[in-house]
């Protein structure tokens, strides 16, 4: 669903900026409002994972996995990597 969404959206917002500030509207969102867009998170948040447990998001692409992680898991540590560095400027935004 959501790649389907991030295509939608590159396709609708042309300018590259434009469509960095949706998205990072859309993982506020998601964090503020505690709902990933992928209900399969939600797992996590159930397995009382909290303060002082260290998460690690291998292959963090854009970050979408922590910021859901880090709304249903607070005072968890989470650890993002991601190889390609062409996704490292959004998921900089998230840390």
């Amino acid at each position: 669903m959501k790649s389907l969404v991030q295509r939608t959206l590159r396709r609708r917002l042309r300018s590259e900026r434009l469509y960095n500030l949706a998205r990072r509207c859309m993982l506020s969102w998601q964090y503020l409002t505690k709902t990933p867009d992928d209900p399969e998170f939600r797992v996590f948040g159930k397995a009382g994972l909290g303060e002082g447990d260290l998460i690690l998001d291998v292959g963090a692409n854009g970050g979408q996995a922590a910021v859901a992680l880090a709304a249903l898991c607070p005072g968890s540590r989470i650890l993002s990597f991601e190889p390609n560095p062409a996704l490292w400027r959004e998921l900089d935004f998230v840390g």
